[in-house]
C-alpha cells in the first residue's frame, strides 16, 4: 500500500471495545486493543495515502457462539442470555463496505450497539451497576454465587 500510496485497511474491533466486556475480560481486552492500535494506525497511515477504519459492531449471526469455548454454562443458556436478536452477516458486510467507502473512522453497528455506546457515555455509572447486575445473576446461573463488589 505504501508504495501505491492508497489503500484502506478495515480492522475488526467489536462493541466490547468500546464499553466493558463484563462476563468476557479477555475478549474485551483484545478488542479494546485492536481499537486502540486501529484509531493510532489511521493517524500515522495517513501520510501515506492509506486510509483506516475500525469496525465495533454489536451482535452479529456468525458462528462466534457456537465455536467459543464454554466453562459452567450449556450452550443453550449461553444463548439465551445473548439480549439482542443478531444482525444478518450479509447486512452487516454491505455497511461496513458502504462506511468504509466514506472514510469512517469507526463504525458502530447495528442499533443496539450505538445505543449501548451512546448510554456508557452518557451514564458509566449506571451502566457499571446493570454489569454487576448481570453478573450476579449469571454466576447464579452457573452456579457459582461469588459475590460482585460495590
Amino acid at each position: 500500500m505504501i508504495p501505491q500510496k492508497k489503500g484502506h485497511i478495515v480492522n475488526i474491533s467489536s462493541l466490547s471495545g468500546l464499553i466493558p466486556g463484563w462476563m468476557q475480560v479477555a475478549y474485551s481486552t483484545t478488542k479494546w486493543a485492536v481499537l486502540g492500535f486501529t484509531r493510532s494506525l489511521r493517524v500515522e497511515a495517513i501520510a501515506y495515502g492509506i486510509k483506516v477504519t475500525a469496525v465495533c459492531p454489536g451482535i452479529v449471526d456468525t458462528s462466534i457462539f457456537d465455536n467459543t469455548t464454554l466453562l459452567d454454562i450449556s450452550r443453550k443458556d449461553f444463548k439465551n442470555q445473548v439480549p439482542f436478536k443478531p444482525m444478518n452477516v450479509t447486512r452487516s458486510a454491505q455497511l461496513i463496505i458502504r462506511e468504509m467507502l466514506k472514510n469512517k473512522a469507526e463504525v458502530v453497528f447495528p442499533f443496539h450497539a450505538k445505543a449501548l455506546k451512546y448510554f456508557y457515555k452518557l451514564l458509566p455509572g449506571t451502566f457499571e451497576s446493570f454489569g454487576k447486575k448481570d453478573v450476579v445473576k449469571f454466576r447464579k446461573l452457573i452456579g457459582n454465587n461469588t459475590p460482585v463488589s460495590h
